[in-house]
């Protein structure tokens, strides 16, 4: 976490986009809990339906969290907010930047259908880095990735 709190402040973007962690993604609740307790805002998603961009609502401590896909907890209520950075979870990354997930596409189809783009952030582990994810059309590179070893930064081109 200490990598994430200095590349990504919590307080420094107005609106963060995070995730509750799934299975043994990198668990950036303690993240989102600092977050909050700088007076931040944190996000969380949730899936509207397969093909579509996420939807974020905003989310607390006391939020009312109702089960959604695959069991992952999601605010029950609240309207559509977006995000100004995104916290993403690596199942896999290459050195482009970019990255896999559970395969449904939901971050990359987000990322696209936003007027401005968020600053996005993947957060995973080394040892998922990969030669290459050969990335197809549809797929969008993370701005930073995080790991245990360290921060990388993708070089930005017009």
């Amino acid at each position: 976490m200490a990598a994430l709190v200095v590349r990504l402040p919590p307080a420094t973007h107005k609106l963060l986009g995070c995730y509750w962690p799934f299975r043994r993604e990198f668990n950036c609740l303690p993240y989102m809990r600092e977050v909050l307790r700088v007076g931040g805002r944190v996000a969380l998603p949730v899936v509207i339906a397969r093909g579509r961009p996420l939807e974020f609502r905003e989310w607390t401590e006391g939020a009312k969290m109702e089960a959604g896909i695959w069991n992952i907890p999601q605010p029950a209520s609240g309207p559509p907010v977006v995000p100004t950075a995104l916290i993403v979870p690596l199942l896999g990354f290459d050195e482009a930047g970019f990255r896999l997930g559970y395969g449904a596409g939901y971050y990359d189809a987000t990322i696209a259908s936003l007027a401005e783009r968020p600053f996005a952030v993947g957060v995973g582990f080394e040892f998922s880095r990969l030669p290459t994810i050969y990335p197809q059309p549809h797929d969008r590179p993370m701005d930073t990735i995080i790991t245990e070893s360290g921060v990388w930064e993708r070089a930005h081109t017009a």
